[in-house]
């Protein structure tokens, strides 16, 4: 059993700032969706997967980490109001589609995806886990089932370790180190990628790093001084495993307009000429 799992923000994001210009004749631009619609069709042809899920963030809710450190993802700066207008549109079609789509309530897209990689659902199959996005967090799920996908290339364990120097599940350690300026999390300063790898290769999890942190060493020292950043870093990099997982709300899927009325909205018309391709990913279900 093959499983798809996308990153849904990732996939918008990337295919809102796809490197091409499209708008219809009314002055919409479709791009976002026609990116992220033609980026599904490509997954699912190199992976034929049996089951594909699209994971989402939390609805109207902060996260767990923004509760945590207000500062997290902070740096990112606010989305215009046509990426918000086609996610709308998107997350309809892929729900007349009947492709799931998931979230958690405070919880983020990361995480839903490591509670479906490790799901009891999946415990009596041999389900290889293929997850789509580029986000390092979730490079600590991969193992021998599991691998993530960045669109250009497939990371198993050896090609995490080759590009991080440590194993895929010390990747939280080697973040709350080096941090992530994707997600706003400040690393210790002196800590790039080698030096962050080697210090958790040679004395295991950052807790006990501060544990053995003493004034002998300069590094230490300086871990020492920042152990409690430390530890509220690796808190941010960890990824939750037993999200209480849901679909997107039914109210938000209500609305007169059918699946072609949206496509021929955007003059999508090469989707429409490949929708039985699509409806296979929904487990080929009619349009509703």
């Amino acid at each position: 059993m093959n499983i798809l799992h996308i990153d849904g923000p990732y996939l918008a994001h990337r295919s809102y700032y796809a490197p091409y210009k499209l708008t219809t004749d009314t002055g919409l631009s479709p791009k976002m969706i026609h990116s992220f619609l033609r980026t599904l069709l490509s997954l699912h042809k190199k992976f034929q997967p049996d089951h594909t899920f699209i994971a989402w963030e939390s609805f109207g809710t902060k996260s767990w980490r923004q509760q945590l450190y207000n500062e997290y993802k902070g740096e990112r700066g606010a989305m215009q109001d046509s990426f918000y207008t086609q996610m709308k549109d998107l997350q309809l079609i892929l729900h007349f589609l009947n492709i799931n789509q998931l979230y958690a309530k405070e919880n983020e897209a990361d995480d839903v995806i490591a509670t479906l990689v490790t799901k009891e659902f999946y415990q009596d199959f041999e389900a290889r886990h293929y997850i789509f996005s580029s986000d390092k967090d979730l490079m600590q799920l991969v193992d021998d089932w599991t691998f993530v996908y960045d669109g250009k290339k497939l990371y198993d364990e050896h090609s995490v370790k080759t590009k991080f120097y440590v194993l895929p599940e010390k990747i939280p350690d080697l973040l709350a180190l080096w941090g992530d300026v994707s997600d706003n999390i400040e690393g210790i300063k002196g800590f790039g990628l080698k030096t962050a790898a080697k210090f958790v290769n040679l004395y295991g999890p950052v807790e006990n790093i501060v544990a053995q942190a003493s004034s002998f060493s300069n590094k230490l020292t300086t871990i020492y001084l920042n152990r409690d950043k430390i530890i509220l870093n690796k808190k941010l990099a960890t990824l939750n495993h037993n999200c209480t997982l849901e679909t997107i709300p039914n109210q938000n899927f209500k609305t007169e307009e059918t699946l072609i009325s949206i496509l021929e909205k955007y003059r999508l018309n090469s989707i429409k000429k490949d929708l039985h391709l699509y409806k296979k990913i929904g487990d080929g279900n009619e349009e509703r």
